[in-house]
């Protein structure tokens, strides 16, 4: 049940954060957002990634891995989720100061890897 209510929850703020990141996109620009606006919308950006690739995974894995529970598999497609959302988000805001390089996306995915190997052997 704590699922459900967990995987709604993760379903409304994503809705959410998106429905943000698409009217700031459409109604303003990056000089008339200022430095907290654009702060504010990468975090809001980080939420919707991560929320939406939660959401697909959880879908996929309820298809394909039906003897974890909802609770495993909810917890970790979040978990997933937020390391594809913050990688992407990273790479997205690096760029924007034209700071991204290969080296860097190269440390952003082997640390996501790192992260998700500690968890996995954590269990």
């Amino acid at each position: 049940m704590h699922h459900k209510i967990g995987l709604g929850l993760i379903t409304t703020i994503t809705v959410g954060a998106t429905v943000l990141v698409v009217l700031a996109l459409s109604a303003s620009n990056p000089g008339r957002l200022g430095p907290l606006g654009i702060t504010l919308w990468f975090v809001a950006l980080l939420v919707a990634l991560s929320g939406i690739t939660a959401i697909l995974l959880y879908v996929a894995k309820s298809q394909l891995r039906r003897e974890d529970t909802a609770a495993s598999r909810l917890s970790s497609s979040l978990r997933q989720g937020l390391l594809l959302g913050g990688g992407v988000t990273i790479c997205l805001g690096l760029e924007s100061l034209r700071q991204l390089g290969v080296r860097d996306v190269i440390l952003i995915v082997i640390l996501a890897g790192l992260i998700e190997f500690y968890f996995r052997t954590r269990q």
